[in-house]
């Protein structure tokens, strides 16, 4: 808190005839309150698009920064806190819209979405694309976000602004043709007089120092100005979600996970597996880590759990499961999950729980896979990018 207590001002002047003229004393009492936000950690994950057809190379390292820097005298923060960056190559189809079934913009979401979680660094996930993909594959989507992820391409910092505002979980500002679900809570500012989705004060970027006018810029979360790059020439942000940013950035420690609802694991299994309609379950890659954070707020999952079954069929535990991605289509042929479980050497048999009733068993390995580290290599290409290679037995 700082208090900025009397201020007065006095003094004496001349007229031009030299007559003494006096002024008048001003006195000014106000209070400013500051608050502390922490930076936004961010780690990237640099996308080299191989798609059917293509094949982009990836951003480099140092790209991330430079997008990012340009809206940050937008965001309620002072800097960035970087992360370590990986890169991956990403074949699934990006032609096809978000929304529509096997699109490979939301498996690039649920990917990064479960290396994010997986991870012992908490912060928010950058997909970096390509610079212009969406032009170079002939679609219109420019990104996507979730909860504690962003993607959108290179130097597109209009497109990622707006996903890290869903990374921040905000919903859209139902204007300039945004799909639902809606922000039913945006102000309606200066009702009557100026347009629906306008920032409703002044804004102010302090790095060009250049104003936003109220009467015809709008919010970051409409898509109005969606195409411009780089951002921004007529978006900026209003003080509604000037505020739900601070206080979210506060409340996560810039990390995108609120800090009350987190619990370090000391040994967890990461399990990711697809669950067909009928019940089949497929494992997809899952591994085992160690102080892993077991990260909140997602919601229940449908009626699906996992029982952890000891060597003796005893139940040990059971694991409810989560949604953790909104995108996915509850009716369609199979979903996808990811879970954090608590794990522990006693664990023999996973099974599959629905509505009560098990559908799938899958027997625990006795003997852990054995992997050890070979040469590391640096790509000649890129400079801070590396090669390493391992080899593993066991199992």
């Amino acid at each position: 808190m700082f208090d900025a207590a009397t201020q007065s001002l006095r003094g004496v002047g001349i007229y031009a005839d030299g007559s003494v003229m006096g002024y008048a004393s001003v006195k000014d009492t106000f209070v400013a309150t500051f608050r502390d936000v922490p930076p936004m950690r961010l780690m990237g994950v640099m996308v080299n698009y191989a798609g059917p057809g293509f094949d982009i190379p990836a951003p480099n390292g140092l790209d991330i920064v430079g997008t990012v820097m340009r809206f940050l005298p937008m965001f309620p923060i002072h800097a960035f806190d970087f992360g370590p960056c990986v890169s991956t190559p990403w074949g699934d189809d990006m032609t096809i819209l978000s929304g529509k079934k096997f699109s490979g913009w939301d498996s690039l979401l649920t990917y990064i979405a479960n290396l994010r979680s997986a991870s012992t660094v908490r912060a928010y996930c950058i997909g970096l694309l390509p610079a212009n993909l969406s032009g170079e594959i002939g679609v219109n989507q420019l990104g996507i976000g979730r909860s504690g992820v962003a993607i959108a391409a290179k130097d597109n910092t209009r497109a990622l602004s707006h996903e890290l505002g869903h990374a921040m979980l905000l919903d859209h500002v139902a204007a300039g043709g945004a799909p639902a679900p809606f922000n039913n809570n945006y102000p309606k500012y200066r009702e009557g007089t100026l347009r629906f989705g306008t920032i409703g004060e002044v804004g102010l970027n302090t790095a060009r120092m250049t104003a936003f006018d109220p009467a015809t810029d709008t919010d970051l979360m409409t898509y109005f100005d969606a195409n411009d790059v780089p951002f921004p020439a007529s978006t900026w942000i209003s003080p509604y979600h000037y505020r739900w940013m601070m206080d979210w950035i506060r409340a996560t420690v810039g990390t995108g996970d609120l800090q009350v609802v987190i619990a370090v694991i000391a040994s967890a299994m990461v399990l990711n597996f697809r669950m067909h309609r009928e019940g089949r379950v497929d494992l997809l890659p899952s591994y085992r880590v160690s102080r892993v954070r077991d990260h909140g707020g997602h919601t229940l999952a449908f009626a699906l759990m996992v029982d952890l079954i000891g060597r003796d069929a005893e139940v040990l535990g059971s694991h409810r499961c989560r949604k953790h991605n909104d995108r996915q289509d509850p009716d369609g042929p199979f979903l996808d999950f990811h879970e954090v479980i608590a794990w522990s050497d006693d664990i023999a048999r996973l099974a599959f729980v629905r509505k009560g009733r098990v559908v799938h068993v899958v027997d625990v390995e006795t003997h852990e896979p054995s992997i050890q580290l070979g040469q590391v290599h640096r790509v000649q290409r890129d400079g801070d990018l590396a090669r390493v290679e391992w080899t593993h037995s066991g199992a």
